[in-house]
């Protein structure tokens, strides 16, 4: 059991490290609008947050406890990050706005969390859910509309990585470590074979975000199937490889790995810095070097002890207003 969780722990710490860096790149335009950073940007985008729900998936295997827990666990921190986002922007810039029904920046993962919480229990109801849930994937950026409402797009496009993590047997991954290494190698050169096909054919970042319509991609329906669905997969072999060769005892990767909800949900305050003075674009060949090292600095400032108790107590304090009889650690969900 303890290994299980160690390395759990482990990949859900280089996930959320992927998960800040990959967002202050999106603070230097040069950057991630140059040949090099747009691809290292897209490579991150094609698998973590499918990784993420994977995980999130895994540790779903009692519904019934995710339903009853899921307004504090998920909804009252969405709503948090939300209105904190607003209060960023507020201070920086003088200005801001917000819709609940539209989530802003990252939070839409939490939303996304939340529906799956709730729904989960009746949704194994269905039969062949699983190859429902990838059509249903492949089918919604059909729909000519903003996906981004209530993020009904990621919701759908991302339940089959949430499904495949709850399916997942723990004694699979003592198998897949088993691989050798030659499969792997090989299995690698497809994965950068098809990351190749999508973005040389795509001229958008959008098809990695699983957020918005085929259209507004300027794709036809069926070319817009057909890179998702190679998303999808490559996804698949990205977390087989994570699943390879994450470690399955105690790392720095493990610490922030258990204290993600904090780093994710406080990052904000340094992406909207970097994003209103700049200072991560100098338009030096330093750069990225700079940006890694930002990105270290917030990540090991915001899964301190101190700031995930902080947000810990404040989240108990707002159950404690609004819900009944509530005793959670609210920052321990997985």
């Amino acid at each position: 059991m303890k290994n299980k969780l160690l390395l759990f722990s482990n990949f859900k710490g280089i996930l959320i490290i992927l998960v800040v860096f990959a967002h202050m790149l999106e603070t230097t335009p040069p950057i991630i609008n140059s040949d090099v950073g747009g691809d290292v940007y897209k490579l991150v985008y094609s698998f973590h947050m499918a990784a993420f729900l994977f995980i999130s998936g895994y540790f779903s295997k009692k519904p019934e406890n995710g339903y009853d827990n899921a307004i504090e666990r998920y909804l009252l921190p969405y709503v948090f990050m939300v209105l904190f986002c607003a209060g960023i922007r507020f201070v920086l810039y003088g200005k801001a706005s917000f819709n609940l029904l539209q989530p802003s920046f990252a939070s839409w993962y939490l939303l996304t969390l939340f529906f799956y919480k709730i729904y989960l229990k009746n949704l194994l109801k269905i039969r062949y859910l699983f190859l429902i849930s990838i059509i249903a994937s492949v089918l919604i950026a059909c729909v000519n509309q903003k996906l981004a409402y209530l993020s009904i797009g990621r919701t759908v496009s991302y339940l089959p990585f949430f499904l495949l993590g709850y399916y997942f047997k723990y004694e699979w991954i003592e198998k897949i470590k088993h691989i050798t290494f030659k499969y792997y190698a090989s299995l690698f050169l497809v994965y950068i074979a098809g990351f190749m096909v999508v973005t040389n054919n795509v001229n958008t970042r959008k098809i990695f975000y699983f957020r918005d319509s085929y259209k507004s991609m300027h794709l036809s329906n069926a070319e817009g199937m057909l890179f998702h669905t190679l998303i999808m997969l490559l996804a698949v072999l990205a977390i087989l490889f994570l699943l390879k060769f994450v470690q399955e005892h105690e790392t720095i990767f493990a610490y922030i790995g258990d204290r993600t909800m904090s780093v994710y949900i406080l990052h904000p305050v340094f992406y909207y810095l970097s994003k209103k003075y700049n200072f991560l674009n100098t338009g030096s060949s330093f750069d990225y070097l700079t940006i890694f090292l930002y990105t270290g600095f917030v990540v090991f400032i915001l899964s301190r002890d101190f700031v995930h108790n902080a947000l810990n107590k404040t989240f108990k304090f707002i159950a404690k207003v609004v819900l009944k009889n509530n005793e959670n650690d609210y920052l321990t969900c997985k």
